[in-house]
């Protein structure tokens, strides 16, 4: 097994700040809701948490983006 037979293809759940492997199991979660807040301590929690959900959306895409290109060329 290798990292993009592991992984399939990830997606961030919003509800639950979870990155998920494409079966639905949890491969990491986003962290850092108190720093989070910090940096928008003056805007209303709902910024900060668009904040949070935009960073989970980033960190599935770049972690996709790095399979497909570091497997691209492999054989099914």
């Amino acid at each position: 097994m290798n990292i993009k037979e592991f992984c399939g293809k990830c997606y961030f759940d919003e509800g639950s700040g979870i990155v998920l492997r494409e079966n639905g199991q949890m491969l990491t979660e986003v962290r850092g809701w108190a720093a989070i807040q910090n940096a928008f301590k003056t805007e209303a929690p709902k910024v900060a948490a668009g904040f949070q959900n935009g960073l989970g959306r980033f960190i599935a895409s770049a972690i996709n983006e790095k399979i497909e290109r570091d497997f691209k060329n492999d054989l099914p």
